[in-house]
């Protein structure tokens, strides 16, 4: 299988008033595509730290984070914002919903984030979304009056 993210030294320090956090220390990774690739450690471990690298969302002190090949460390902010807007996808500990928005116009929102130019295409995708995972009958519902699971 093919690699689609590898890392090499990569290196994460943080400086505080106590001195410098070793948060990452030369992590060196390859996860294949296509493969299940599960994170664990004890709290503190890096685990955030890593997956922050990983999805584009910090830069390391040293080492290098490749996806699909290209060193996502060296690419401009605003090249990194598009890879995460069209090749990643995030699933949050917490909900990440707009809590004055309904659960249609959230997700109504994010099509047109990503660059959906057409109202009648965002529309069809959103509910198309919305009843893959069971919720046509809520997309109408602010977040506050949905279940956490629905959210």
């Amino acid at each position: 299988m093919a690699t689609i993210i590898q890392t090499q030294g990569l290196t994460r320090e943080f400086d505080t008033p106590g001195g410098v956090v070793h948060a990452l220390n030369g992590v060196d990774l390859e996860i294949e595509k296509g493969r299940l690739t599960i994170l664990r450690g004890r709290s503190g471990s890096g685990k955030t730290t890593l997956l922050n690298m990983l999805g584009a969302l910090d830069r390391p002190t040293k080492g290098s984070v490749w996806f699909n090949g290209n060193d996502i460390a060296q690419m401009s902010d605003a090249r990194r914002d598009e890879l995460r807007r069209k090749d990643f996808g995030f699933v949050f500990q917490s909900t990440a919903l707009i809590g004055m928005m309904t659960a249609y116009e959230n997700i109504e929102f994010l099509l047109r984030v990503y660059g959906m130019k057409s109202a009648i295409q965002r529309k069809k995708r959103a509910e198309e979304c919305l009843a893959l995972v069971g919720l046509s009958k809520r997309m109408n519902h602010m977040p506050s009056e949905m279940s956490g699971g629905e959210q």
